[in-house]
């Protein structure tokens, strides 16, 4: 089954439709914009809801999909490019809060 992905709105007016339309209740999505959504909420929402206390391989994967399918992209520039290797390898290596000693050592938090 293919769906057009209605890009006719603002940016939160397609991400609502993708996550509607394409993204399931439960278990990965059946196309890689779905899957892109969804890893990236999954991401979004352990950073934000629990300061990723929960980390563990399963987001580990999600962002190995990220990176493997985002940075293969050839419509973003370099400069696109070396923004996003960033932000994912800073979600990559986070340390955990109780592994700062002190506030110089914050930028390794992860993102919240």
């Amino acid at each position: 089954m293919t769906q057009r992905i209605d890009t006719s709105g603002d940016d939160q007016t397609v991400a609502s439709w993708i996550w509607h339309n394409l993204v399931p209740e439960r278990g990965q999505a059946p196309t890689v914009q779905g899957e892109l959504l969804r890893a990236v909420e999954k991401l979004r929402w352990e950073a934000q809801e629990n300061g990723n206390i929960n980390w563990d391989e399963g987001f580990l994967i999600l962002l190995e999909f990220l990176e493997q399918t985002l940075c293969k992209q050839t419509g973003f520039t370099a400069s696109e490019h070396a923004i996003l290797a960033a932000d994912l390898r800073r979600l990559r290596d986070f340390r955990p809060v109780d592994g700062i000693d002190d506030a110089s050592e914050d930028h390794g938090l992860p993102y919240v």
